[in-house]
């Protein structure tokens, strides 16, 4: 019987890695960019509305990346064993 190879635990290596890499840098290069056209095109009021809304959604963010979503899993898959 062959087994099948896992991949849980590796690191990646190679292009997936470099291609991570690139997309995170590209991602945190467009949110300067539209931070400072938003900054000069929209007025002082406006421009600080954007910033709270902003901050807000990205403090919201958090708990997505905190493993809220396999909390939920878990908790409901053992509360619909009960």
């Amino acid at each position: 019987m062959k087994r099948s190879r896992t991949y849980v635990g590796e690191i990646p290596t190679g292009g997936l890695a470099a291609l991570t890499f690139a997309l995170k840098v590209s991602s945190s290069g467009w949110t300067f960019a539209t931070g400072v056209l938003f900054a000069r095109f929209l007025g002082p009021v406006e421009f600080g509305a954007y910033a709270i809304v902003s901050a807000s959604l990205n403090l919201l963010v958090i708990f997505g990346a905190a493993g809220l979503p396999g909390l939920l899993v878990r908790e409901l898959s053992a509360y619909k064993m009960k």
